[in-house]
């Protein structure tokens, strides 16, 4: 799947079924490289930070070429170095958290862009979904970071995948808006596993 929701009721490891399972047999078959996030109150600034950072990682930060030097490449004036000092990495997060909110399909190419260049594929893993309903209170970025994140792996060919964790009693708020056919595309209910699946 491009896609995965992985639901479940509270407290029942949806998070540590991602990490500690998902995530290692991941980077086990291949160059993967894992964007991990809670949403938070500032989604979008959150997103952009994790952008600009990378992962962080046993061997170091993930990103070979780190999009904070893709931006200011794109930014430098003709006829003038890119390596310039750029802006500080305050105004970087700043301006691409806004980029995002106004246009949330820019993911998507920011996403294929950074694959490209490292040579890898990406997946985007947004923990905990549901703060975008109990700790973000506009509307409209709720809409538009769920656009983003839908829209963030829409080519089955493509190098970028997206997970995403929801407990169930949000299904609900989340299938009211017109994301829902993309966040809901692909779902897996994880139940509490019983004695003998634990042994």
């Amino acid at each position: 799947a491009i896609r995965l929701a992985v639901t479940g009721i509270p407290g029942v490891g949806k998070s540590s079924f991602i990490q500690a399972g998902i995530l290692p047999r991941l980077r086990e078959q291949g160059r993967w490289r894992i964007i991990t996030l809670r949403p938070g109150g500032q989604p979008f600034r959150t997103l952009a930070a994790r952008l600009l950072t990378g992962e962080s990682t046993r061997e170091g930060l993930s990103f070979t070429t780190p999009l904070s030097s893709i931006i200011r490449k794109e930014e430098a004036p003709a006829g003038e170095p890119s390596e310039k000092p750029g802006p500080a990495p305050g105004d970087d997060v700043e301006r691409l958290a806004a980029e995002l909110l106004e246009l949330p399909s820019r993911l998507a190419l920011i996403l294929g862009e950074l694959a490209e260049l490292n040579a890898y594929r990406i997946l985007l893993f947004v923990d905990q979904l549901e703060e975008l309903f109990t700790m973000v209170g506009d509307e409209s970025v709720r809409r538009s970071f769920l656009q983003a994140v839908c829209s963030a792996a829409d080519d089955p060919q493509g190098p970028v995948r997206v997970v995403f964790t929801l407990r169930d009693d949000f299904m609900g708020r989340l299938a009211e808006g017109p994301e829902a056919r993309d966040a809901l595309s692909r779902l897996f209910v994880l139940r509490s596993p019983g004695p003998e699946a634990l042994r």
